[in-house]
Order: structure tokens, then C-alpha cells, then sequence
């Protein structure tokens, strides 16, 4: 089979799997194992801590301290919009999923 051929197979069976839909793509190393992606954040206020961290698909917040404050949880998602949790107060913690990728997750203070 010659390289267009090869191209053009390539090409219908990607079609024919997915449907034509485009999917982010994973970050994957020179060992060619795909990693996850992932990060972390921390924000405070009024006594409150809350350390943020998100992956691939998963966004959380772990929130403690001694105070009152009235917060919630923003997950910022790849190809959809944003998901927030329900406000709540004092220590606790929240997370959401994505369909496809999450770019952060923070926390909101009212």
C-alpha cells in the first residue's frame, strides 16, 4: 500500500470511529505513554484555605480554616462552559467532572 493509500485509510477509520468529532489529545512523552494533565492553586480569605487541584477531566477544592466564609467551586472546562458548585460555608470541600478537559479549577468567595 502506498503512502496516500495508507493516508486515506488512515483517515476513514478515524472517521468511522469517531465519528468525525475532534477530541483534545493527551500530552503524551517520547515513551509514548500518555500523561495526565493536571495543576494546582491555593487560595484564602478570611481565615479560609482552599487548595484547588484538577486533572484531566476532575476539578476539586479542599477548603479549611476557622471562618464563615461563603464559597464555591469553578471548574473551567475544554468545549463546554464552566461548572459551579453550590455555594457553601466554612470547611469543606466540592469537585466536578468535565466531559473532555479541565483547563482549572478556583475558588469563588461571596
Amino acid at each position: 500500500m502506498n503512502n496516500l493509500a495508507r493516508a486515506g485509510a488512515i483517515a476513514a477509520a478515524v472517521v468511522a470511529i469517531g465519528g468525525g468529532t475532534c477530541l483534545p489529545a493527551m500530552a503524551t512523552p517520547q515513551s509514548g505513554t500518555p500523561t495526565i494533565m493536571s495543576g494546582s492553586s491555593e487560595q484564602s480569605r478570611n481565615g479560609l484555605t482552599c487548595k484547588n487541584k484538577w486533572y484531566t477531566t476532575l476539578g476539586k477544592t479542599n477548603c479549611s480554616g476557622n471562618s464563615g466564609q461563603r464559597w464555591r467551586l469553578i471548574v473551567k472546562c475544554a468545549f463546554q462552559g464552566d461548572i459551579k458548585g453550590t455555594w457553601q460555608q466554612g470547611p469543606g470541600s466540592d469537585q466536578a467532572e468535565c466531559n473532555f478537559h479541565v483547563q482549572s479549577a478556583t475558588v469563588e468567595w461571596k
